[in-house]
């Protein structure tokens, strides 16, 4: 157990180091791009290029995007009661986060899909 959680301690501290240089780069180049994609572009670049083995972050990766659901509960909350004075939510404010949030998952899975295919062949 301790080896998982030291690996995967380790990892995390990979990718925040990519994102820490996206923040660095952004800063420096003052591209108009948020430092958060910047660090995906380049973290997509390490891995596709081999510099950095998938196995170096695979753990890490997918412990953080097990509890990933966990970050955009505040985030919806906020969206369902910042615009409503009384705090009641409605239709058109749940419809429109339905539907955002369905094409949002539907977009990056079908993204993902075709870049693992690509990748595989």
């Amino acid at each position: 157990m301790m080896q998982y959680a030291g690996r995967v301690i380790l990892q995390i501290g990979i990718l925040f180091i990519i994102y820490q240089a996206a923040v660095w780069l952004v800063q420096l180049t003052a591209l108009p791009v948020p430092a958060n994609v910047a660090g995906m572009v380049i973290l997509m670049f390490l891995l596709f290029s081999g510099i950095l083995p998938e196995a170096f972050v695979q753990v890490g990766a997918a412990a953080i995007l097990r509890y990933l659901g966990l970050l955009f509960v505040p985030f919806c909350v906020a969206a369902l009661l910042g615009p409503a004075a009384d705090g009641l939510v409605s239709v058109e404010q749940l419809l429109i986060l339905t539907v955002t949030t369905i094409a949002a998952i539907a977009a990056g899975g079908l993204i993902f899909q075709y870049l693992e295919r690509r990748w595989q062949q």
